[in-house]
């Protein structure tokens, strides 16, 4: 009726002013959010849009798939640090403080969310009416590249019908927007000390996914919570060899190098990288040092979140 239309149209208000508005205005906005619909039962699904998706993202429908990994990927005398039970004392000493990558083998087996984000219909029944931007396009350096919103039920039915379309969720503050989600995980010791923490982010597309070679400025902490990730790191001491854009804009925090198929002509420092890799089941962690370089491929379907910490 005129109020579910109502209530609609205030909730898509609100999640566009979130995703625009920035992290201090969208503390405030899901504050009134959660506010506006506690104890308000059947809420949730009076709130989900009806609308056809963008034609943009059918321009991208079929660029994914089983994509091979990177040439040379997993071998044994590459592979990342990997330890079971590691507590956070040993943590804070041999690789925070130390600078060392570790896989955190089974770190966030005890989450709820474990169980709970693997079930397409919980995921819809807490968040499948909030409005999230997804990128369309092979990754975020790519010309072409666009951004589109549209509720997380939509995005699911988009790849339940086109799984391998060159879509992702990708870091998006989605426990803060909907705070049934943070309940689902437990904050992790490791990122008790070290600075302030920054954001928890989520992402969340099929298989085949990219994330270019790359650094972040902070401590991060990456959880896998279903389905599996490739990983492969560069140390900050290779920095000049992996050839960071210059131009000063948002991507001076990426390689020019197209790890897949790097052209060593334009690049000849490249051969010469020594990296890591690893891959990260569901359950596992993967601590990432600030200045790290990371290039990330999905394996299959997957939902993952990063933790930043400390200081810039």
């Amino acid at each position: 009726g005129a109020d579910t239309q109502a209530l609609q149209r205030r909730a898509r208000a609100v999640d566009l002013a979130t995703i625009a508005g920035g992290p201090s205005f969208r503390l405030a906005l899901d504050a009134a959010v959660r506010d506006a619909l506690d104890g308000c039962e059947g809420l949730a699904k009076a709130l989900n849009f009806s609308r056809s998706l963008p034609p943009a993202v059918h321009q991208f429908s079929s660029e994914l798939g089983m994509l091979p990994l990177p040439e040379g990927s997993l071998s044994p005398e590459r592979a990342v640090p990997s330890v079971f039970n590691l507590d956070a004392e040993r943590f804070w000493q041999e690789h925070m403080l130390a600078e060392v990558p570790v896989v955190i083998k089974s770190g966030a087996a005890a989450w709820p969310a474990m169980e709970k984000w693997a079930d397409a219909d919980y995921l819809r029944e807490v968040a499948g009416h909030r409005l999230v931007p997804v990128e369309l396009g092979p990754t975020y350096l790519a010309s072409g590249r666009q951004r589109c919103l549209m509720t997380l039920s939509e995005y699911m039915d988009l790849l339940d019908q086109q799984p391998n379309c060159a879509t992702y969720l990708a870091q998006h503050p989605l426990l803060q927007q909907v705070p049934a989600l943070e309940l689902d995980i437990i904050k992790p010791e490791y990122c008790s000390r070290g600075g302030e923490l920054r954001s928890t982010n989520a992402w969340f597309g099929p298989s085949g996914t990219v994330t270019p070679l790359h650094f972040d400025p902070v401590h991060n902490l990456l959880a896998q919570v279903v389905g599996r990730k490739y990983f492969r790191l560069v140390s900050p001491a290779s920095s000049d060899k992996v050839y960071p854009f210059t131009d000063g804009d948002r991507k001076s925090n990426a390689s020019q190098v197209d790890i897949r198929q790097p052209d060593l002509q334009r690049f000849p420092e490249y051969a010469g990288v020594r990296f890591f890799d690893c891959v990260l089941e569901a359950g596992d962690m993967l601590y990432l040092p600030p200045r790290w370089w990371h290039y990330v491929q999905s394996m299959d379907r997957s939902f993952s979140l990063s933790i930043w910490w400390g200081d810039y």
